[in-house]
């Protein structure tokens, strides 16, 4: 099982991993690791993520799918499901802690 999170704020201690099979036969991993994201703001202050660094190895952002929020007490999560090309990754921005955390990575 993953470890709780408060959000994608995370509790700290080392990320447990674990991966589920879809019927689609698509591999879903889950991550909830600390990553620095490139960002720029559109003219209506809307977050658009362009890269993020994870173990090392930067990733280019080729399109993002999909966005949500989540409200969590005073706190507004942020979430950005992106593609590569290659993995679909959810991206996670925590306004009350200016933090960014990987989510999830899943095969394409």
């Amino acid at each position: 099982m993953a470890r709780a999170s408060a959000g994608c704020g995370g509790i700290g201690g080392p990320a447990t991993y674990f991966a589920t099979r879809a019927p689609t036969d698509k591999m879903m991993t889950q991550i909830d690791e600390s990553i620095k994201v490139g960002v720029v703001f559109d003219e209506g202050k809307k977050i658009i993520p362009k890269w993020f660094i994870w173990n090392g190895r930067k990733h280019d952002i080729v399109r993002v799918t999909f966005t949500w929020k989540v409200q969590e007490g005073r706190n507004m999560l942020h979430h950005f499901a992106v593609t590569d090309g290659i993995n679909l990754y959810e991206l996670c921005y925590n306004t009350a802690e200016l933090s960014w955390r990987l989510m999830t990575v899943s095969t394409l």
